[in-house]
């Protein structure tokens, strides 16, 4: 898994791994950089799936002084927002 996320507003990176048990089952998520709705926060949209016949998406929306999130199970530090792009580190715990 690539370690650090640069995403330019209105655009996603896809972010793919294998899940355990018997299957190893394939998990992606479209992680999609929303912008800033105002200038306290920033929104995150997603898409994910286990598979390509279904999946979900919704938007996250963190206050700007938030320097860690987690999306899906995954950890990610904010290492710059701005309106125009979002920087996110993969934090392997």
């Amino acid at each position: 898994m690539d370690e650090r996320y640069e995403i330019e507003v209105g655009n996603f990176r896809r972010i793919t791994t294998r899940a355990g048990g018997v299957f190893k089952e394939e998990l992606w998520m479209n992680l999609w950089y929303c912008g800033m709705p105002n200038e306290q926060c920033f929104s995150v949209g997603l898409e994910a799936s286990k598979s390509a016949f279904g999946g979900y998406g919704f938007n996250l929306y963190y206050p700007l002084s938030k320097k860690e999130v987690r999306i899906l199970g995954w950890d990610f530090r904010v290492a710059d927002v701005n309106p125009d792009k979002i920087i996110l580190e993969y934090l392997n715990r």
